[in-house]
């Protein structure tokens, strides 16, 4: 059974090399998102557009995991965990360094069936897990798992 936890230590990059190192035994797709146009560096749109591997990939969104805008559209891509992706993602060294303008905003990671592994909300250094505590004690965070 899933239950929503937070861990205490994720502002650290022994966080975020340790869930990029597992990701891929848990999770098949991640997402990343572009709100409010022309707040972003070119680099970052750069990224961006190069994580999608078909158009469709990219979509807009009024919602995603920690956020919902009402009426306004932001842009989100989806894309699969494969080597050109994970070393995207390697590209920052913390994971709350998604976030505007230098980067796209707010990392989730995705399960096969489609159902929310990881979401955060960057701009608030906001990160949590739709998992089992089991589950995330095989990324080595023990003590650091809190029920939410």
């Amino acid at each position: 059974m899933n239950n929503t936890f937070a861990i205490d230590k994720c502002y650290s990059v022994e966080f975020y090399q340790k869930l990029l190192y597992k990701i891929p035994e848990v999770a098949s797709e991640a997402s990343l998102v572009l709100n409010r146009p022309g707040r972003y560096a070119q680099s970052a749109v750069s990224l961006f557009e190069s994580l999608a591997s078909k158009p469709s990939d990219i979509v807009a969104v009024n919602q995603w995991p920690g956020t919902e805008l009402g009426a306004t559209n932001a842009t989100m891509v989806r894309f699969s965990l494969q080597a050109h992706s994970l070393k995207i993602l390697h590209s920052v060294e913390k994971i709350f360094e998604w976030c505007g303008p230098r980067f796209p905003d707010d990392l989730a990671f995705y399960r096969a069936d489609g159902g929310l592994f990881m979401g955060t909300t960057s701009h608030e250094q906001y990160l949590w897990f739709e998992s089992s505590r089991e589950e995330l004690e095989q990324f080595g965070w023990e003590g650091s798992i809190r029920a939410l």
